[in-house]
């Protein structure tokens, strides 16, 4: 019974995944016990908090969480930046000539 709850669990994890809902998904994978997949899906939608748990389930070294760290502060500017230019051209529209 367990067996069959983590594999619905799993498989619904990736059907959230294709529909972008990423956070719902590696709530799923963790439920499943696919712990690697529930870090990849809080990366990809920048839920530090639950990757950082994800990591720490799977023993990530010093150095595994230093690196995970990195990737996600670099992602989270990225993200900050685009949501500011956005901001900018709402408040300043761009003309076209």
């Amino acid at each position: 019974m367990l067996y069959k709850t983590q594999e619905l669990s799993s498989a619904y994890g990736e059907d959230l995944m294709q529909n972008g809902q990423c956070h719902e998904a590696g709530l799923m994978f963790s439920r499943a016990g696919k712990c690697e997949r529930a870090l990849t899906a809080f990366e990809d939608c920048l839920q530090w908090r639950h990757a950082v748990m994800m990591a720490a389930q799977l023993n990530f070294t010093d150095a595994q969480l230093n690196q995970l760290a990195r990737r996600l502060a670099s992602e989270s500017v990225s993200t900050v930046r685009q949501l500011l230019s956005l901001s900018l051209l709402g408040i300043y529209p761009v003309y076209a000539e």
